[in-house]
């Protein structure tokens, strides 16, 4: 077992986790929440995310493959769901049910903010040149980074307190349009439907 083909996996994996630009989105979705709930969908969110990652280290490779589903599929779906989810964030009325911390951890925060189309493609990438225990512990070293990187977040929206956590809120939900749009588009282009 290389120990610097897992440094290499799970940098590759964190990177495209990116939870440092998360931040900002956690904070956003948990303004209402105290510091305890805050730190209670931060670790659901984590825990799903190693359940996901292990699985699709484990398994991606065959069960995308017996699902027959392609990543254009994933990002046409997960943009749109985002999407969704960004016109509610915009609204003073919000037009979905209201969501609970336990929601907010599965989705959007542990997917597919955390683990979209883009973690998948990594780790199938990974599997085609190291074995799968490799890509597992890789996957769950990135997990770890990616906790760590995220605990310290509660002290910021102490910071911002209300007023600013709902601004942040509007301004994160502009942004999470755009991203959504951008996975849409690559959904897209990925069936042939837009020019590449």
């Amino acid at each position: 077992m290389d120990a610097a083909s897992i440094a290499l996996v799970a940098f590759k994996l964190y990177i495209v986790l990116d939870p440092v630009g998360l931040i900002p989105y956690y904070l956003a979705l948990t303004r209402h929440m105290t510091e305890r709930e805050r730190r209670r969908v931060l670790s659901t969110a984590m825990l799903i995310v190693v359940v996901l990652l292990s699985i699709f280290s484990l398994a991606g490779r065959a069960a995308v493959e017996l699902m027959g589903f392609s990543l254009s599929s994933f990002k046409v779906a997960g943009g749109l769901l985002l999407m969704i989810l960004a016109i509610d964030m915009l609204s003073t009325v919000p037009r979905s049910k209201e969501v609970r911390g336990e929601d907010v951890a599965v989705f959007p925060i542990a997917t597919p903010l955390l683990v979209g189309p883009g973690t998948l493609t990594v780790i199938l990438t990974a599997l085609a040149e190291h074995d799968p225990l490799e890509v597992l512990l890789a996957s769950n070293a990135a997990a770890l980074a990616a906790y760590l990187t995220l605990l310290p977040a509660s002290a910021a929206a102490r910071a911002l307190k209300s007023s600013g956590l709902m601004a942040l809120s509007r301004l994160m939900a502009v942004f999470l349009a755009a991203f959504a749009a951008e996975m849409i588009r690559d959904g897209l282009r990925g069936w042939g439907l837009l020019p590449g």
